[in-house]
């Protein structure tokens, strides 16, 4: 909103003042104000200092609120323009002896312009503007307002790029003039009443490129140095300059030993200590140029120990009464961990520790880990102690700086507490000793540190208000839930292995049509609920037995028949042999796993897309087995009552042969309600028989294959015959 009001500002102050004041009173200078030229060198950023003098008269004097500033500058001297800074001033902080100048509510720099953006900015030049407003809002605050009473005060600086051209050395160059801006105009000061502004007089300073070489720095060579908190370190440091009669400077943080210049070297030891991450800024000057050499000093991070922090939007750990709850304890560092005692205490009304799990990340406990319950005499506390090497001779790691639990704690809560209750778990750091209390080291056992401490609690839920959101994170029916319900299939078992926060309270969470376990119907209702093809929950159930739904699986091919679209189904097919790599069909997504014998498949739909009814494949693989569970749902997310093996047919009936037309093969498909013998006859067009086939069939689909590669192109008809009843189809073969 600020910036779109400075673009509203900038387009109409110019505009809606008038010009009345004296411009002698009010000065601006672009570089040195005794005149001097600020000396630089070629292919440099160089900064130009930005001046303001304001209306010297004593008592009442004219006070700036706005401005716009423009410096031109030419494209042969000039490469490049660069921004630039403001003093710290007009960020709020005070400058002496001038009055208080808090920060304006906006100053920036604006685009740079050049002739093809503002035809009154020549050819060959660019034009660099600053706009900038006091205060944005009413009422206006004076102490905004600029006033120097003739005094100079240092505004900031223009950022310029010097051109890469030897010719400029060894001259002095004026390539600054006044600048122009599309929106804003030519350069002025906006006076604090909002409607008188003066064009302030303007000098401009010029450039005397230096044939000087500048000096470098020699050590230190290692620009990142790690340190031991509040230890003292030493940085020496080196530099050398080739203009031998320079005379050398090193200024810098704080104060160091420097030796004498000779011979165009200086050299000097810098000692200091922290107990902070922090950058040391050196400078090196030999009286034209500046060299800036940056050391980044490092301190250990003492990080921080966090109960819980693993529950998403959860505030707490959610759990029920009668349940159990696993709280894992972290610890976020950027060190390897060589140890830590920790002192954990628990509302004892509501929870019992039952488990501690010392975690891979410390090794499962080794080389020394011990669990103290009520240390002190302090009920309900638990003090955790481990070390990672006893220097024994048998090396054991310290524990990485990764993103895992150090401790994972099992709490069981009492069945009589309330729902909604809140049983807080906290870091102990009052008792004896309490100086060692929540402490960690880090590899080396030379930094003894004191991470920050974040406390955890539980929450009493109802089991029935986790429904919807498996992974308990609090956001309901997102697609973390759908992918962890597909998972919970393939894996075939509710246990530790999917379900890691609490083992009931999740699969209860999963099973959305209320029969006691995660299945088909439940994931395809999440995921139409996710996708919005189905609203959210109370959603109308159908009878689950209404429908039934038939899949078998032959010649590599798993189908399934059912009377309504199918939103999804779970297969699980035994095999000795290999089974291949299952492909899905119908457009469907798909998760699989081939283990121990068994091939899962979850065949749904990420965007609620269903399988049509009918009777329909689900996926093909190239080996053989036998389905050894089924299960689907229909396109609602509703369970149908799922059978293995192809459905029984009511009636005698024949279907179209495929391929037809074809060439060579085709597959000639009958069903049958009752085991039968089946005839079929092939007739040509002029009514001869060429071929009969003859079989006994159970009941079901079944098909024939016709070979037809000894007979000639032409229309075939089929006559298929069980007993009384029979059907004819055509069939068209072409070679």
């Amino acid at each position: 909103m600020k910036k779109l009001l400075l673009l509203a500002l900038a387009a109409c102050i110019p505009f809606g003042i008038a010009m009345a004041q004296d411009p002698l009173n009010f000065h601006i200078v672009y570089g040195n104000t005794d005149g001097t030229p600020l000396t630089v060198g070629i292919d440099k950023d160089v900064n130009i200092p930005i001046w303001i003098s304001t209306d010297p008269t004593p008592g009442n004097p004219d006070t700036v609120s706005s401005m716009h500033l423009a410096l031109q500058s030419t494209d042969a001297v000039i490469s490049g323009r660069l921004g630039g800074s403001f003093d710290t001033w007009i960020s709020g902080i005070p400058n002496p002896p001038f009055p208080t100048v808090p920060f304006w509510d906006d100053i920036s720099f604006l685009t740079v312009d050049d002739n093809t953006s503002d035809p009154l900015v020549p050819i060959g030049s660019h034009s660099q503007s600053i706009f900038g407003v006091a205060y944005l809002t009413d009422p206006a605050d004076a102490d905004h307002w600029i006033y120097t009473l003739g005094a100079w005060l240092h505004m900031g600086s223009f950022k310029v790029h010097t051109a890469n051209d030897p010719a400029l050395i060894p001259t002095t160059v004026c390539p600054f003039s006044l600048g122009h801006n599309t929106a804003n105009g030519s350069p002025w000061l906006g006076m604090s009443d909002g409607v008188r502004s003066v064009a302030p007089t303007t000098t401009f300073g010029c450039l005397f490129f230096s044939p000087n070489a500048a000096p470098v720095w020699v050590a230190p060579t290692v620009l990142t140095l790690n340190v031991h908190p509040g230890v003292p370190f030493s940085i020496a440091l080196l530099a050398t300059d080739t203009d031998t009669d320079n005379s050398l400077t090193i200024t810098g943080p704080g104060t160091f030993a420097l030796g004498p210049v000779t011979g165009g070297t200086i050299s000097g030891t810098f000692t200091s200590s922290t107990l902070v991450n922090e950058d040391l800024v050196f400078d090196l000057f030999d009286g034209t140029d500046h060299v800036l050499l940056t050391v980044h000093v490092l301190v250990p991070a003492a990080g921080e120990l966090v109960i819980g922090n693993g529950f998403g939007e959860w505030e707490c750990a959610p759990a029920y009464p009668g349940g159990d709850v696993v709280v894992p304890i972290w610890y976020n560092t950027d060190l390897y961990c060589g140890g830590f005692d920790i002192l954990i205490g628990t509302d004892i009304t509501a929870l019992t520790l039952t488990g501690v799990e010392w975690t891979t990340r410390i090794d499962g406990g080794n080389e020394f880990h011990q669990q103290i319950a009520n240390p002190y005499g302090m009920i309900g506390v638990n003090k955790f102690v481990w070390v990672s090497d006893m220097n024994n001779g048998h090396y054991h790691a310290p524990a990485p700086p990764i993103a895992d639990p150090i401790l994972k704690l099992t709490f069981h809560v009492d069945p009589s507490i309330t729902i909604g209750y809140r049983a807080n778990i906290n870091f102990i750091t009052v008792g004896p000793d309490q100086y060692t209390y929540n402490t960690t080291s880090d590899s080396t056992g030379y930094d003894f540190l004191h991470p920050d401490l974040v406390n955890g609690c539980v929450s009493i839920y109802a089991p029935d208000y986790f429904r919807g959101d498996p992974n308990m994170n609090g956001i309901y029916y997102e697609i973390a839930d759908d992918v962890l319900v597909a998972r919970r299939l393939i894996h075939g078992a509710s246990d530790s292995f999917i379900w890691t926060i609490n083992i009931p309270v999740q699969e209860g969470a999963a099973d959305l049509n209320g029969n006691g376990f995660a299945d088909i119907a439940d994931l395809v209702r999440f995921i139409n609920i996710t996708t919005g093809a189905i609203p959210m929950p109370p959603h109308p159930k159908t009878d689950p037995s209404a429908v039934d739904a038939y899949v078998s699986f032959k010649d590599g091919s798993v189908a399934i028949n059912s009377a309504v679209d199918v939103g999804g189904a779970l297969v699980r097919i035994a095999h000795t042999g290999e089974i291949g790599v299952p492909v899905v069909s119908n457009g469907m997504d798909m998760l699989y796993e081939d283990a121990n014998g068994v091939l899962s498949v979850v065949v749904y739909s990420q965007s609620a897309q269903r399988i049509p009814a009918g009777t329909q494949t689900l996926f093909t693989v190239t080996g053989n087995g036998t389905i050894s569970e089924a299960s689907a749902a229909d396109a609602n997310g509703e369970l149908l009552v799922s059978r293995v093996g192809a459905p029984v047919p009511t009636a005698f009936a024949v279907s179209n042969n495929y391929p037809n037309p074809f060439n060579a093969q085709t597959r000639i498909n009958f069903a049958l309600p009752t085991a039968s013998d089946v005839t079929i006859n092939i007739y040509s067009i002029t009514g001869q028989v060429v071929e009969t086939l003859k079989g006994s069939y159970e009941a079901g689909n079944q098909s024939v294959i016709w070979d037809a590669s000894h007979v000639a192109s032409g229309v075939y008809f089929a006559k298929v015959s069980t007993g009384s009843n029979s059907q004819t189809l055509k069939m068209t073969l072409l070679k």
